[in-house]
């Protein structure tokens, strides 16, 4: 065996080569075993799945090559040839020791609203004190698996802000030596999704990568439970003369009327629905209060605002959630 002993770090892509001569012996197979304490496990070609890959016979060489290793790759690998003509098997081992990987990372989920600011925040734990970080990278993850980088630092010193544009809702830097951060700035709902960071390592040539998600919350969202009052805040830019509103209530078969401030229109709501919902306006804002709140409030409402004092007959719709629990 070329390397008898191999030893990498977790994360690295590892490559263990054994050797058969002579060179010009022809070979009828060859196989790649692990050795297990329950028995062998043979490893056949995989290298679609981006696990193992095992390279043909060339220069009397046999080649195993692991990719991202995990902890559990450690242990003691059989490289095993047949040549032309013979009964007996040639058989070499190596021992492949992996380590633990140089930090840990996680990103924490957070769930905000919009318009507010947001930190995600990078958890590091170092195996090693004495290393350091060469580059980190913020993406967002976008369709197609893909991902779009959103702000970078080099040579990154702790405690420091790094990344700092005026012009960008981004920043990215560190409180500490084990908490980083990127915050994002007047929240957009566009910016829900996954993120991911990636960091470098002076002397390593793996990268490391977490991820965490962030949840955006419609600032008009109701939060309730059964039993007690809620209201769902509408939003608006009009003036109160001469405005008409209406909410609606998603269901199965459509959208079911609970409220219009057209008293024509007040007889198509349902008896048993105008005792429990009471709506007023005033300050830019309608408001749709519930008396009592059930399970059966849970679900997605919509305002909609006509102004008819305006000479293009102004409408907005907003939507909304109850979340009842």
């Amino acid at each position: 065996m070329i390397n008898p002993k191999c030893s990498t770090e977790e994360g690295i892509n590892v490559e263990m080569k054994c050797r058969y001569g002579p060179a010009d012996m022809p070979l009828t197979g060859y196989k790649w075993k692990k050795i297990r304490e329950d028995g062998t496990t043979e490893i056949e070609d995989c290298s679609k799945d981006n696990i193992f890959e095992v390279t043909s016979y060339q220069n009397s060489i046999l080649s195993l090559k692991i990719k991202n290793v995990v902890l559990d790759d450690a242990g003691k690998y059989q490289c095993e040839v047949k040549p032309v003509g013979g009964e007996k098997k040639l058989e070499d081992t190596t021992q492949l020791t992996v380590k633990k990987g140089a930090i840990e990372m996680k990103i924490s989920d957070d769930s905000i609203h919009e318009c507010a600011n947001v930190r995600l925040i990078l958890n590091i734990e170092w195996i090693e004190d004495s290393l350091k970080i060469s580059q980190i990278d913020w993406f967002k993850h976008v369709e197609s698996e893909a991902k779009k980088r959103l702000i970078s630092l080099k040579s990154p010193e702790p405690t420091l802000v790094q990344s700092h544009d005026p012009t960008s809702r981004y920043e990215c830097g560190f409180v500490d030596q084990n908490e980083g951060y990127l915050e994002i700035r007047k929240i957009k709902s566009e910016d829900e999704g996954k993120y991911i960071c990636e960091v470098q390592i002076e002397g390593r040539q793996k990268i490391y990568s977490c991820s965490g998600k962030l949840t955006v919350k419609n600032m008009n969202d109701c939060f309730a439970t059964c039993g007690e009052t809620a209201s769902l805040i509408c939003n608006y830019q009009m003036e109160d003369e001469n405005i008409d509103f209406i909410w609606y209530k998603k269901t199965n078969n459509g959208e079911k009327l609970i409220w219009c401030s057209d008293e024509s229109k007040q007889k198509t709501l349902l008896k048993e629905v105008n005792g429990r919902y009471k709506s007023f306006l005033g300050d830019n804002k309608i408001c749709l209060e519930f008396e009592t709140v059930t399970l059966a409030d849970d679900g997605e409402y919509t305002c909609e605002i006509q102004n008819f004092s305006s000479d293009d007959r102004m409408k907005k719709t907003i939507t909304a959630k109850v979340c009842v629990k």
